[in-house]
């Protein structure tokens, strides 16, 4: 009878849910994975997995947030990895909004162009021709 693969169980960190992940025994571009107990993710504390590669390289990873963190690492260097890339997902966060507030102020100055200018429905019903095309662009066609 097979060896069943070694569990892990955590609280997942924007659920609360309780989840049992089970280390993987290989398959894909796996040979594996192995709990790293002395190593624990920042965040939400823990323990990360190490993935190994059929190619040779390895990963290591948050099983519960998915943060990757650089192979070969001290709880030291995690950390301070950690508090690098959580300034630069604010920062990315950050640009997102802002990319997200000019879009919306775009469909706004949009729609009010297209209101200001869309063509009265008498004026279409005139024009066949005029009306299948705005029909067509708007879809209820």
């Amino acid at each position: 009878m097979p060896e069943e693969n070694p569990t892990l169980t955590f609280n997942h960190w924007k659920t609360g849910e309780q989840v049992t992940y089970t280390l993987s025994s290989g398959g894909g571009a796996s040979t594996g994975e192995q709990l790293l107990e002395r190593l624990h993710c920042p965040y939400d504390q823990t323990p990360l997995v190490l993935i190994r590669f059929v190619y040779g390289e390895t990963d290591v990873r948050c099983p519960n947030c998915n943060t990757h963190y650089p192979s070969r690492s001290t709880q030291k260097e995690i950390d301070l990895y950690a508090t690098v890339n959580i300034n630069r997902r604010k920062q990315e966060a950050e640009r997102l909004r802002a990319q997200a507030g000019q879009l919306e102020d775009f469909v706004k100055f949009a729609e009010s162009a297209f209101a200001q200018t869309s063509p009265s429905r008498t004026e279409t019903s005139q024009d066949p021709a005029r009306a299948r095309i705005i029909r067509g662009i708007a879809g209820t066609d």
